[in-house]
């Protein structure tokens, strides 16, 4: 039986959650530049965008790396008989 990976309600989800992340990373950015229009220091802009940026970074290093390697790519394959 032969099931579409891209049926209307994951299509849906993907592009909501694909419109979440792109409206998070604009926020950052509005705010960082909010914050450089209001005291003109472009240390505090770097400064603020790289604060929000950290969790990303920290999320990715140490929830994602780990998963790249995983029990199923540790064992030899068994080969049928």
């Amino acid at each position: 039986m032969k099931e579409k990976l891209f049926t209307k309600n994951f299509t849906l989800l993907v592009l909501g959650q694909v419109s979440s992340l792109f409206g998070n990373y604009i926020l950052r950015l509005a705010l960082s530049m909010y914050v450089l229009e209001l005291t003109g220091s472009a240390a505090v802009f770097a400064g603020l965008l790289s604060a929000a940026t950290i969790p990303t970074i920290l999320r990715i290093l140490l929830l994602a790396a780990p998963g790249f390697l995983t029990t199923a790519d540790t064992r030899p394959t068994r080969r049928a008989t």
